[in-house]
């Protein structure tokens, strides 16, 4: 390998884009510091060291419907990127989620000769497998986070290696001290799912207080940015009850919590780890809806129920995500009966199918590998 300084183009879209990537960047700044990053992300990876690509924004979309609506902006956004990959000529792209985006992105690098590595790939085991075939032609490997996903792609022939999920290595190693009881609420990254599942969550909510008069709520905040729409949903919202907004120590916080009421997500899977019993909910445009129930081929959502292979979890989606049906699930979940007992032993195994997987590796590792040859 010469001395050359490497360089690697990093591109996510979205919250939990912009943290894997900038945990990739810290994690390699630490084994590898003469490796230089620039790309497009948000604020966490800047802050870890990615040089953000100028005048390359992609609008915070969801789901094809927003996509298409946004047409325009996402033709001269790739006309853009082309014109940084060819100027920059990156030993390695890391496509961080955002299929929309990102699958395009890998056919711009394929066509220029540069390695791809998709970390977090799209979903083809769940819905759209027509994008494997993409995922095949231009993308150099692959790195999914879950071991079902990987199956998934080796049967399927693609080069790919099992990265090991960075919230691993954040689970607290003490519990905190129990306190009075609380049910977090955990309404997702997007403003869409603010919009759409934030005021079924805050009636729920109240449904909960009338039978737990004493039960407190804590509501975590995944980014800063978002939290001027959550109080605004809340002030709109006549039957809001009394709950504390989170920021900081957001980790600590959930795995205190008595129970969860989750907008399906990574926020699901992180419940799961930390072992806290939950409802997963979800709601979106009835057009995104009915497209992805069309094109599904799967018949669980939340990641819990994914990696387990059942119906561990309860799944309130679209139509069921109904305030009553929300509180009378959380209801049986503060009780400490059989009904807690088991999802409990659910999600405690889910988590040691996680930390006792020994075929992964640290996602630095996997893309300093591609770049050895270069």
């Amino acid at each position: 390998m010469d001395k050359k300084k490497r360089s690697i183009a990093v591109i996510s879209g979205e919250h939990s884009g912009d943290i894997y990537a900038a945990d990739l960047i810290r994690g390699f700044k630490k084994k590898h510091s003469d490796i230089s990053f620039s790309g497009i992300s948000g604020s966490d990876a800047h802050h870890a060291g990615l040089e953000q690509w100028s005048h390359c924004h992609p609008k915070k979309v969801m789901g094809i419907w927003d996509v298409l609506g946004h047409l325009s902006h996402y033709r001269t956004l790739m006309t853009r990127i082309e014109s940084q990959l060819k100027a920059r000529r990156p030993d390695l792209i890391i496509l961080i989620d955002y299929a929309e985006l990102n699958l395009r992105v890998a056919q711009i690098a394929h066509k220029l000769k540069i390695k791809v590595l998709y970390y977090v790939p799209p979903k083809v085991w769940a819905w759209r497998r027509n994008r494997l075939q993409k995922i095949l032609a231009f993308c150099t490997s692959v790195a999914p986070l879950y071991p079902f996903e990987y199956d998934f792609f080796k049967d399927h022939d693609c080069p790919v290696k099992l990265a090991k999920h960075p919230f691993i290595d954040k689970i607290p190693n003490d519990l905190c001290a129990p306190g009075d009881p609380y049910v977090a609420l955990l309404p997702g990254s997007r403003q869409q799912e603010i919009r759409s599942c934030l005021p079924t969550m805050l009636q729920a909510c109240q449904l909960l207080l009338s039978l737990h008069p004493n039960l407190k709520f804590k509501l975590l905040c995944a980014t800063p940015t978002l939290l001027p729409l959550i109080e605004r949903t809340i002030r709109s919202c006549e039957c809001s009850p009394p709950l504390q907004i989170v920021t900081e120590h957001q980790t600590s916080m959930l795995q205190a919590a008595r129970a969860a009421i989750v907008c399906s997500g990574t926020a699901a899977f992180e419940c799961g780890m930390l072992c806290v019993p939950m409802v997963v909910i979800y709601r979106c445009h009835w057009l995104t809806y009915w497209i992805a129930k069309s094109l599904a081929t799967v018949s669980l959502y939340s990641l819990p129920n994914l990696i387990l292979n059942r119906r561990a979890v309860v799944e309130l989606i679209q139509s069921q995500c109904q305030p009553q049906n929300i509180a009378e699930e959380i209801d049986k979940l503060l009780s400490e009966g059989e009904y807690r007992k088991a999802q409990l032993a659910s999600l405690s195994q889910m988590k040691n199918q996680l930390l006792q997987h020994n075929d992964c590796y640290a996602i630095e590792d996997i893309a300093f590998a591609l770049i050895q040859d270069t």
